[in-house]
């Protein structure tokens, strides 16, 4: 008879899926071209990973595959916060203009 998952059990399980799933977006964004600077855990079932921003992202925009989801005003000018899904995970990015 096998043990039932404690909670434990199953939030390292939701990491190591987590893990798994941010491998091959990073694999594919890589293959891309796309940058990465920062993977985030802290939700295991969604992970959110950041890249920077290139002109070539627009066309996950024009594609409707990403969408603008923030607006607004920093030190660096006014920004366009946008996301899209890949592989069970975030990817987002910030765009500003001047």
């Amino acid at each position: 008879m096998q043990a039932q998952p404690t909670k434990s059990n199953k939030n390292n399980l939701m990491f190591a899926d987590s893990l798994l799933n941010a491998e091959r977006a990073v694999m594919a964004l890589t293959a891309q071209g796309i940058l990465v600077s920062n993977i985030n855990l802290c939700q295991p079932g969604k992970p959110t990973i950041q890249v920077e921003y290139t002109p070539a992202l627009a066309r996950f925009i024009n594609d409707k595959i990403a969408v603008y989801y923030a607006f607004g005003h920093k030190q660096y000018g006014k920004y366009k916060q946008a996301q899209y899904p890949l592989h069970g995970c975030r990817v987002v990015w910030i765009e500003y203009t001047h």
